[in-house]
């Protein structure tokens, strides 16, 4: 346990709130967030103030299991992951890669 949470200390370094001191900037990105309710680890606060910091396009996805998502719910969290490819991988990803906007 100790080597797991140093990994985390290393990269914190001894600053107590490491977003004090850098500016990460917003989500450009389409994000998909798929978020068990009954999760321990990651409560319904963190998942609320998410979407402040999306530019991009941002959809949220709620399902009824814990924390170990693909586990609990593989077709649900399947279909949502390859919705969400099919949804922006082209239209999103293919101009900026010097490809043509689908019209």
């Amino acid at each position: 346990m100790r080597s797991a949470l140093n990994w985390y200390r290393a990269n914190i370094g001894r600053r107590r709130n490491p977003s004090d001191h850098i500016n990460f900037g917003n989500v450009e990105v389409p994000t998909l967030l798929i978020w068990g309710n009954m999760d321990m680890a990651i409560g319904r606060k963190s998942i609320d103030l998410n979407e402040q910091y999306m530019d991009g396009p941002y959809n949220f996805l709620e399902l009824y299991v814990g924390h170990w998502l693909i586990q609990e719910s593989f077709d649900d969290v399947s279909k949502a992951i390859i919705n969400h490819i099919k949804t922006y991988s082209l239209e999103y990803y293919e101009p900026q890669l010097g490809g043509k906007r689908k019209k």
